[in-house]
Formats: structure tokens, C-alpha cells, sequence
């Protein structure tokens, strides 16, 4: 609860502060596509390293890659 007081008045309102609310479908999505296009920007390195110069990407980051790539939805 919050006390608002009216600076003309001197007359003190009590408020009942809104509940918090859960985050939509469409929000969760975003955070989940935020968090993936994230993740495949920091390791976007190694998949260049590897077409430049050969040296192999770890598998656990290719999965990873791939399971990024599958969070993403519009």
C-alpha cells in the first residue's frame, strides 16, 4: 500500500498497489528469442573460424547452435 498526499489539501490517499502481472505468451517468446540470437552472436566466431581456416567447432557448441536456432519464432 502507498500514501499519495494532496500538497494543496494536506489530504493523505491510500493506494493498494496493482498486483504484478505475469508476462504474456508473446513477451516470453521475445525474451526467449533475445536470449538464442544472443547466444548464436557471441559464438557466430567460431562457425567464421571454421570456414576460414578449417579448425572444427566443438559439437556441444554446434548443438547449442542448433538448439538456439529452434527457440527463435516470430
Amino acid at each position: 500500500m502507498r500514501k499519495e498526499i494532496n500538497c494543496e489539501t494536506g489530504e493523505v490517499t491510500e493506494h493498494e498497489d496493482a498486483p504484478a502481472t505475469q508476462p504474456s505468451t508473446a513477451e516470453l517468446q521475445s525474451q526467449a528469442n533475445a536470449t538464442a540470437q544472443a547466444y548464436l552472436a557471441v559464438t557466430d566466431w567460431m562457425v567464421l573460424r571454421q570456414a576460414d581456416s578449417g579448425e572444427v567447432m566443438p559439437n556441444n557448441i554446434k548443438d547449442a547452435r542448433a538448439a538456439a536456432r529452434l527457440e527463435i519464432k516470430p
